[in-house]
């Protein structure tokens, strides 16, 4: 098992350079190059060990408040560029390995059924909004749709571990993987 961390990284670097985070490295991550020294893999990969043995403890994040368009404020929490990255890779990991399961699409419909389908993630929402319309044609006149995002910070990290485990199994890389997000997770 092998952490894609050049994945990871072009990913944070994607999302940063389309704008969608409220807090922009200034650098747009050009200087993890230098950050790690010559081999930043290796680096990163040796974090990632004591992240899992639990034998070093993430940076703390920086917490900013972010103005919203109704004149709120949204509070945001940064992890540094090392946690992130760590972060990310992980969560790429588990992810391909919760969508290799089909009950997850076979229990809702979502865009997810339809990726894999093509290269293009266009294709996906094309086919997704295809469908959609066919049965809306066909009477289902109703939809749910969940926004998430006001409630992450009251999941319970333990049950969430568990169901993780339950739901991949703990063989050994996979359990290394879920200590290190959940010790990630805890700060």
């Amino acid at each position: 098992m092998k952490l894609d961390l050049n994945a990871a990284l072009k990913r944070i670097i994607s999302e940063e350079s389309r704008g969608n985070n409220p807090v922009p490295d200034i650098l747009g991550f050009l200087h993890l190059k230098h950050l790690f020294k010559p081999d930043f893999s290796t680096e990163i990969e040796n974090l990632f060990e004591k992240y899992a043995e639990e034998t070093l403890k993430p940076e703390p994040l920086l917490r900013i408040d972010v103005p919203k368009e109704n004149f709120t404020i949204r509070p945001m929490a940064r992890p540094s560029v090392r946690d992130w990255l760590i972060y990310e890779a992980i969560i790429d990991y588990l992810a391909k390995e919760i969508l290799k399961k089909e009950e997850i699409c076979q229990r809702s419909f979502s865009i997810l059924n339809f990726k894999g389908q093509s290269k293009k993630k266009i294709d996906a929402w094309l086919k997704f909004d295809e469908c959609c319309r066919e049965y809306h044609k066909n009477g289902y006149k109703y939809y749910v749709t969940a926004d998430l995002t006001g409630y992450y910070e009251n999941i319970n990290l333990e049950k969430l571990r568990k169901r993780i485990l339950n739901y991949l199994g703990d063989n050994g890389d996979k359990l290394k993987i879920i200590k290190a997000l959940f010790h990630l997770l805890r700060k």
